[in-house]
């Protein structure tokens, strides 16, 4: 089983050209005029699409065993998976605090 990987800057030079390109990306969507749970999807998409990048490359987890990139990625996950159990106790949180002032 071999691997290819790039030695020297290029390989970065590489990373950082699609993480500049994925920040113009986000920054484009965040102008357009589109619906808001679409707008945030994009821009978690975008986001979770950076992190991977970072993480595989920068700190150098593409070439680990598969438990440290498990438990790198499981606070990602167990954050999402919170998230979406709380998400319908908090979408009308502001409302009733500002008709309760």
């Amino acid at each position: 089983m071999s691997e290819t990987v790039d030695h020297g800057y290029w390989g970065y030079i590489k990373i950082w050209l699609w993480l500049l390109g994925m920040t113009l990306l986000a920054l484009g969507v965040g102008y357009v005029d589109m619906p808001a749970n679409l707008k945030a999807l994009l821009l978690v998409g975008v986001t979770l699409a950076k992190v991977g990048l970072i993480g595989a490359f920068f700190m150098h987890l593409r070439s680990e065993k598969i438990d440290l990139v498990l438990i790198t990625f499981c606070p990602i996950v167990l954050s999402l998976i919170l998230f979406f159990f709380i998400r319908g106790d908090t979408t009308d949180t502001a409302a009733r605090i500002i008709s309760l002032g």
